[in-house]
């Protein structure tokens, strides 16, 4: 899986993983900071996993981890008949 960064004024970015039945992200980084626009996560099912970026501010600051995938939009599909 690949994941492009781009956000303005970040020095770094960290790439964060939760599974897709976890309620938050795992409490350390899979990739921790790296000045870099591109990453590539080994061995993550889509299926399984939800992969977020954290960008990095000179001064120490981190945003919120910002994913592709909404919050909440899960729920079971209905029974087919």
């Amino acid at each position: 899986m690949r994941a492009a960064i781009a956000v303005a004024a970040a020095v770094a970015c960290d790439v964060w993983r939760r599974r897709t039945d976890a309620p938050e992200w795992e409490a350390q980084p899979v990739v921790a900071p790296k000045a870099q626009t591109t990453g590539k996560l080994e061995a993550l099912r889509g299926d399984d996993w939800l992969p977020g970026v954290s960008a990095l501010a000179t001064d120490g600051s981190e945003r919120p981890v910002a994913s592709a995938v909404s919050v909440g939009g899960y729920e079971p599909l209905a029974a087919q008949e």
